[in-house]
């Protein structure tokens, strides 16, 4: 019994290294959004529209695996506007969960934010967090 549950262990250990490497494996390239939705602190959910990428590539960095340049402009009901940020990745162990920083102009880490990876498969990616005032962020991409 003891041996069994040290296998398992392991088994678990080495599948939770495995989904780390595949996921950041899968999510390099250039990623078109498809979507954005926003759910309100007040719990009402609404889309933009939006146009745009994102391009995920192998950092430079020592300490982020994956750097970042996004670009995307949004429209909601009743606001638009448009995001274009650059920073660097990690992918956490689990696979499930990445660190995202954004950069200023400078190159200094301004914002960590910790999103969750939704979906991941060789052409859809969906990526969900939650920002400073409590909104959940949902984006939807597709691989160009």
């Amino acid at each position: 019994m003891k041996h069994l549950l040290i296998l398992l262990v392991i088994l678990f250990f080495v599948s939770s290294c495995d989904k780390e490497k595949k996921t950041t494996r899968r999510i390099d390239g250039t990623w078109e959004i498809k979507s954005f939705k926003r759910i309100l602190s007040t719990g009402i959910s609404i889309y933009a529209d939006v146009t745009g990428e994102m391009k995920i590539e192998t950092s430079n960095d020592e300490y982020w695996e994956k750097a970042y340049t996004l670009q995307f402009d949004y429209a909601f009901p009743s606001f638009s506007g448009s995001t274009n940020q650059s920073g660097l990745i990690n992918v956490l162990e689990s696979g499930e969960y990445m660190d995202v920083s954004t950069l200023n102009s400078a190159d200094v880490v301004t914002r960590i934010d910790n999103h969750r990876i939704m979906v991941l498969t060789s052409t859809d990616l969906q990526l969900e967090f939650t920002d400073s005032v409590g909104q959940i962020n949902t984006y939807t991409f597709r691989k160009k």
